[in-house]
C-alpha cells in the first residue's frame, strides 16, 4: 500500500489474535524483531568488540536531500524507515568495511562494520546495484547501491536503516540512532510518527544522476513511503 507522508499517521488496526499469531521468520536476526531479517553476519562482524565512541553518522543520502524518517506501530524500537523512491543512490553513513547481503525479509542489503564496535544496516536495496566489492573499505558519503523494495517485508521502495552495537553473544541489536551528532527522534514503535531532516552527508559521493532522494513530485520534499503492516 502506497502512503504519502500526510497520510502516515493513519493507524492500522491490529487485532490481539493477529499479534498472537505473528511468528518471526526462522532466519530473522535478533536485531530486527519485526522480521526484517538481516543476512547472516560475517565472521568479522561476529567478533565481540565493546562499543567505543560512536562515529558521527550522517543520513545515507546525498548532501542536502530532505528525507522523512519514520516508523509505525510494531515496527521495532529504534528501527527507522527513510523515504526514498526507486533507484535513489544510497551513501555510507560513516567509514567502515562494507558487506553485501541478502535475506528473505530484508532483500538485498548492505551492512557496514565501523570502527569502535558499531554497525549500520541498510535493507530493501535494488538488485545488482552494488557499487563496491564485498568486504571493501568504504568512506563516509561513498556510493554503495540504490534503494528499492526487495524482500518480503515491504511493498514499495524505501530504506530500512539501523545503527547497531553488539550483545555479549556477538549478535547485533538496533540502538537509538544519532544523525550528525544529534539523537534521531525515532525511538519507540508504539504509534506511527515521523519527521523531516536534511542530509549533511557532504563528503565523498560518486552517486551519478543527481537523483533527489524521495522527491517524487518535484516539490523539494521526500514524498513517498510504501509498506505493508508487517514490514
Amino acid at each position: 500500500m502506497f502512503r504519502t507522508a500526510s497520510h502516515f499517521t493513519t493507524v492500522l488496526a491490529v487485532t490481539a489474535a493477529a499479534v498472537a499469531a505473528f511468528a518471526m521468520p526462522a532466519s530473522a536476526d535478533p536485531s530486527t524483531p519485526d522480521g526484517h531479517d538481516g543476512a547472516a553476519p560475517r565472521a568479522a562482524e561476529m567478533a565481540r568488540v565493546a562499543p567505543g565512541p560512536r562515529p558521527v553518522f550522517q543520513l545515507p543520502f546525498a548532501c542536502g536531500a530532505r528525507i522523512r524518517l519514520q516508523t509505525y506501530r510494531g515496527h521495532g524500537d529504534y528501527e527507522i524507515d527513510m523515504s526514498a523512491s526507486e533507484g535513489t543512490p544510497l551513501l555510507a553513513s560513516a567509514a567502515g568495511t562494507a558487506y553485501r547481503g541478502f535475506s528473505n525479509g530484508g532483500g538485498y542489503q548492505v551492512s557496514i562494520l565501523h570502527d569502535n564496535g558499531w554497525r549500520t544496516l541498510y535493507l530493501h536495496l535494488q538488485a545488482n546495484s552494488y557499487q563496491f566489492a564485498d568486504g571493501a573499505r568504504v568512506q563516509q558519503g561513498q556510493y554503495l547501491a540504490r534503494t528499492s523494495n526487495t524482500g518480503q517485508n515491504t511493498s514499495g521502495a524505501h530504506l530500512h536503516y539501523e545503527q547497531q552495537n553488539q550483545l555479549d553473544n556477538g549478535s547485533w541489536r538496533a540502538v537509538h540512532s544519532w544523525i550528525n551528532g544529534q539523537p534521531a527522534r525515532i525511538t519507540h514503535d508504539d504509534t506511527d510518527y515521523g519527521y523531516f531532516e536534511n542530509s549533511q552527508n557532504c563528503g565523498q559521493s560518486s552517486a551519478a544522476g543527481g537523483v533527489a532522494a524521495g522527491d517524487v513530485t518535484g516539490d523539494g520534499y521526500a514524498d513517498l513511503l510504501a509498506r505493508r503492516p508487517d514490514g
